[in-house]
């Protein structure tokens, strides 16, 4: 049988023309196209020839039988294909095709990684500048919320933080009206069944007998006595030690009726002592002393009981320098602060602790007694909520190592003081208010430090915001010249 020769119909031109087609387009699509991530046709389970595509579908993120992720969770494409396997000729000499379905599997393939662009230093700083300013524009509008919401902080209760642990103190106890060795006798016997509490047996007494009660060699009982003791554990309230008060009164009770003084914070004590020999001298030495300023405020930063702020005068240089100005604070615990300090009252028979409202105080610093004017929660200097609020609020000056009030409430303070108190300081403060203004974002149309109703306004706004009131101080040192001009809400 001769060599059969093959013939070329005008089907079969069409049908390979077909196939042609197809690989083309698939020789083509593995070099240049991706799908989706980087996705090309790298491998086909089938003859290249004779093979065209059925039908073609993405399955996210599995392999071609469905299993587990494919290379690193790209998507992966299954093509179906036609497979064309030649055979022989027929009698009629054509060829025809069997057909059967051979998979045509793309696998997800990585894209490359970008290169990354050489960046200058020139533009380097331009972008970190461009950080800083997003950061700071941040750092205002912070602040400025701060500014805009009500309230800003609130506490719990604006009343002093009495409630803690105490410093062991000295206090005296007065008996007149009758008083003797007996009654002496009797005391004594009271104050050693009293917890926590100390006589004190010392030098200045004379014989047994307490200071003021008798001379030299036990003779010449007088009509009053006093005796001093240790009170370990101070327990306060508004109006003192609380201790002395069921003190006195118990002797009082063991002392047939002779009337009974005890000292229920360190003025009294002073106060009773006066009229004996030495007695407040020895008070006076056992007062704190510091070397400095620092000194001082490094001793209230390391108690944990007291909270303070410096209300005035923060912005001054005189931390580490002999300061001569008074000294504004607002503390926690007004009693508790003078123990700390030793801080001893101006006048005494004006003071907070004899029924006064004085409030000035002498503090030993650098040798010297240096002048503090002690606000407290409580004193109305202005509203007790704000007075709270403020200790709340506090911040640490860390390059002066001292509390002093938010930038929020040094701006409004500030502004009050001048405005109520003294107008005379505004030309002084106004590049620290200038600053904080800025600090805190304050739009000119907010406030003109220029121009009084504008302060009054920006006073107002502040005070509505977080629910204060306009006060009149207790302390009648406090001169309040624009006191007239407060809001009337």
């Amino acid at each position: 049988m001769g060599k059969m020769r093959r013939v070329w119909n005008s089907s079969t031109l069409i049908n390979n023309s077909k196939q042609f087609l197809a690989l083309s387009f698939f020789f083509v699509l593995s070099l240049f196209v991706t799908f989706d991530g980087g996705l090309s046709l790298h491998q086909v389970n089938a003859p290249l020839e004779n093979l065209k595509v059925e039908q073609s579908l993405v399955v996210d993120g599995q392999d071609g039988d469905g299993g587990g992720r494919a290379g690193w969770g790209a998507p992966v494409a299954v093509a179906v294909a036609e497979g064309v396997a030649p055979k022989e000729d027929s009698e009629f000499g054509a060829n025809e095709p069997t057909r059967e379905v051979l998979p045509l599997i793309a696998v997800g393939v990585p894209e490359r990684a970008p290169r990354e662009e050489e960046v200058s230093e020139e533009e380097e700083e331009r972008k970190e500048e461009r950080e800083k300013g997003k950061k700071k524009e941040q750092e205002v509008g912070a602040k400025r919320m701060a500014l805009e919401v009500l309230p800003l902080t609130r506490t719990t209760l604006a009343t002093e933080a009495l409630d803690h642990p105490r410093l062991a103190e000295t206090v005296a106890v007065k008996m007149f009206g009758g008083a003797d060795e007996t009654v002496y006798s009797a005391a004594v016997e009271v104050v050693a069944a009293f917890p926590d509490v100390v006589l004190d047996s010392g030098a200045g007494f004379a014989a047994r007998l307490p200071r003021g009660c008798g001379g030299g060699g036990g003779g010449g009982i007088t009509s009053a006595c006093v005796l001093t003791l240790t009170d370990n554990a101070p327990v306060y309230s508004s109006a003192g030690n609380v201790r002395m008060i069921a003190l006195e009164e118990k002797i009082a009770a063991g002392t047939s009726g002779v009337k009974v003084v005890a000292g229920k914070n360190w003025e009294e004590t002073a106060a009773i002592l006066a009229p004996v020999e030495g007695g407040v001298a020895s008070l006076m030495q056992a007062r704190p002393k510091f070397a400095s300023f620092g000194e001082l405020f490094e001793a209230l930063n390391a108690d944990e009981h007291l909270k303070y702020v410096v209300h005035r005068s923060w912005d001054e240089d005189w931390v580490n320098s002999d300061f001569n100005k008074d000294i504004d604070v607002v503390v926690s615990d007004y009693y508790h602060f003078k123990a700390l300090t030793g801080a001893v009252a101006v006048n005494r028979a004006k003071s907070r602790e004899m029924g006064g409202t004085g409030i000035q105080q002498r503090i030993i610093v650098m040798g010297k007694e240096k002048a503090f004017d002690v606000r407290y929660i409580g004193d109305d200097f202005i509203d007790n909520q704000w007075e709270a609020d403020t200790l709340e609020r506090r911040i640490l000056d860390e390059q002066v190592g001292l509390y002093v009030p938010s930038e929020e409430d040094q701006i409004v303070y500030e502004l009050y003081y001048a405005t109520f108190s003294k107008p005379e300081k505004l030309p002084s403060k106004l590049a620290r208010l200038q600053e904080l203004k800025k600090k805190l974002g304050v739009q000119d149309s907010e406030l003109d430090l220029g121009d009084g109703q504008s302060r009054l306004g920006f006073i107002d706004s502040f005070m509505k915001r977080q629910g204060y009131a306009y006060t009149t101080p207790q302390d009648k040192s406090v001169a309040l010249k624009g006191a007239a001009s407060f809001p009337r809400h």
